[in-house]
């Protein structure tokens, strides 16, 4: 069945691939632009349905921080990237965790 978060996600999969892809600086610019809105929709969408007061939820959006600190780094020492495996790995079996609290 196509959902919503199914095709949102999705959606920002491809247009990363496409602005990995894309060679024309103008058409990259709104791909980029795009996909950050989607983002923003998305992050939107999030935050309004998912209850933030749950010590699932502070649990996970720290391992979320967490993951995204440790990528940044990782991002100029490539060394780092096992590190930013295991953080993104804690993060999304915490978020797993807040989803199962929310259906």
């Amino acid at each position: 069945m196509s959902t919503l978060g199914k095709n949102l996600s999705s959606m920002l999969v491809n247009m990363t691939d496409l602005i990995l892809k894309e060679t024309d600086v103008s058409r990259m610019k709104q791909l980029r632009k795009q996909h950050k809105e989607l983002s923003k929709q998305l992050q939107t969408l999030i935050d309004k349905t998912v209850p933030n007061d749950t010590a699932k939820y502070r649990q996970a959006t720290k391992a979320l921080l967490e993951a995204n600190e440790e990528m940044k780094v990782a991002k100029k020492d490539l060394d780092r990237v096992g590190k930013v495996i295991q953080k993104i790995a804690k993060a999304v079996d915490l978020v797993g965790k807040v989803l199962k609290t929310v259906i």
